[in-house]
Parts: structure tokens; sequence; C-alpha cells
């Protein structure tokens, strides 16, 4: 994938992860990953930097500026705001059509169905997408959206459930498998990306 968007940067270790991938490959690669929190604002950060684990306020764009190489950092490009009114703006910014897409944003059922619906109108052909916590979380909206508005609407082959073999263990005293789901674009057949656009745009406007 040469052109890749992010829903959820967090502290970036998924763009970072993805642009290194990209250096290791040999191919030319942007990133756009979509967060509310600026890179400049302080947050609170869980580092090593060679004296013991500590917690400690750093904003993004400190800590990849003391620690990250520049061939990764220069693919990325940090968008601030909630994803509706980044994709509002995407096209009139003249941003591309994607080849790949990450969803870890917002959990909850609304947000990922609206960033997966951008991710569909965003594509390019063969795109494909992955969306991390298909769990069955207290507030978390993936599993449902996949289980009853997706996986009908595929090719069998075209979608995969990854288990992660960890756990997530919350507050709310839940004890769930970490697992996430790709959807591959090239096993999409010629007529399944419209109507999943058509069948996530209908129901995202009606409810």
């Amino acid at each position: 994938p040469r052109r890749i968007l992010e829903f959820g940067t967090g502290r970036g270790y998924g763009a970072l992860c993805m642009a290194q991938a990209a250096v290791d490959g040999g191919f030319d690669c942007a990133v756009w990953t979509i967060d509310r929190i600026p890179p400049t604002h302080a947050q609170p950060w869980a580092i090593e930097e060679g004296d013991a684990p500590r917690v400690v306020q750093r904003s993004l764009a400190e800590v990849w500026g003391a620690h990250i190489p520049a061939e990764l950092t220069q693919r990325i490009h940090c968008l601030t705001g909630d994803s509706r009114t980044v994709i509002r703006q995407w096209r009139r910014e003249g941003r591309p059509c994607v080849d790949f897409c990450f969803i870890d944003g917002g959990h909850d059922y609304r947000t990922v169905k609206h960033d997966l619906l951008a991710s569909f109108q965003l594509a390019n052909p063969g795109c494909s997408m992955v969306l991390d916590d298909y769990t069955d979380r207290k507030g978390y909206g993936v599993k449902r959206l996949i289980d009853t508005e997706i996986t009908p609407r595929l090719p069998q082959e075209a979608l995969e459930v990854i288990d992660l073999m960890a756990r997530d263990r919350t507050v709310f005293g839940e004890d769930v498998p970490h697992k996430m789901v790709l959807i591959q674009g090239d096993q999409l057949g010629r007529a399944a990306l419209p109507q999943l656009r058509e069948c996530c745009d209908a129901t995202h406007h009606g409810h």
C-alpha cells in the first residue's frame, strides 16, 4: 500500500510500524493518521529511556523528535480532529484515495460505522482494512457491526478474524480475547464494495 489511512493515532505505534514496514519493504508510502489529541499536546506516556520504566507527561511530537528517525516520521501526516470533521475535509484538502485502512479510533458502534464507511468511500480498488478490538467489551461496537452488517455481505474468503493470543481484562470485570478483523480487498467481488458502501451509508444516515 502506497497510501494508508489510520483512525486513532494514540501514541503513534501503529503509524510508526506501518511506516517501518514500508522502509523494510523498500517502497514509498504515506500514512495519514487521525486523532482528537494534537501531536503537540502532552499526555500520560509510559516510557523507558534507559533508566527505568515510568509514566511521564509528554507530547507525541516530543517523543518522536527525541527517539524516532526522520525516515519514519517524514512518511506520517498527523491530522487533528474527530474523524467526522477530518473526513469531511479530506477531498477539499486534496488528499488521495487510499490502499489500506487501519480502524482503531472511537470504538462505539456509531463511530466505528462512520470510520468503516469513510474507508469504503476513500478506498482504491483492492484496498484492505483492519479493524482492531473485535471483542465483546462493554461499549465496543466493532463486533456487532462486523457480525450483523458486514459478514453477511462479504464473500467468505474476504474476511478473516485474527486472534492476537492476548486478553483484555477491564475495570468492568471483563476478560475477553483480543481480536482484529481483516477485510481483504483483493478478495472482494466487483459488486461487493459498492454494496457495502450503499449498505453502510443507508444505515449510517438512518440511525
